[in-house]
């Protein structure tokens, strides 16, 4: 798949009742996700944790990519004075290795290069 969007952040109003977020970016996995709250009055931001404050439900596709985005669901309504903000931040790894005369899988390359321009 190609990347078709640059945002990797996207900064969502609490309205007090809500606990579903969108996130509608491509991701690899949901370790690439960090979320936060930020309270606009104290000017303070806040490292939410996964399976903690909020969870994410998505369909990954086969290769276990999110490739539509994702929902955040926090375990509990963010208040109007607060702004959620949804960062995607992928780990700078390379885990895509070549065999020196083997096939290089297309999908794998595409992947990496995908995970590339995301990083970027």
């Amino acid at each position: 798949m190609a990347v078709s969007s640059t945002p990797n952040r996207i900064v969502l109003a609490g309205n007090s009742s809500s606990v579903v977020f969108g996130f509608p970016y491509y991701f690899f996995n949901q370790q690439d996700l960090d979320v936060y709250v930020y309270d606009t009055i104290l000017g303070s931001i806040f490292l939410q944790a996964l399976n903690i404050n909020y969870t994410i439900s998505g369909t990954p596709n086969v290769q276990g990519l999110y490739n539509n985005g994702a929902n955040i669901i926090m375990s509990s309504s963010v208040v109007s004075t607060s702004n959620v903000v949804i960062e995607r931040n992928p780990s700078q790894v390379q885990n895509f290795s070549i065999l020196q005369s083997g096939i290089i899988s297309s999908t794998g390359l595409t992947q990496q290069l995908d995970y590339l321009t995301l990083l970027i």
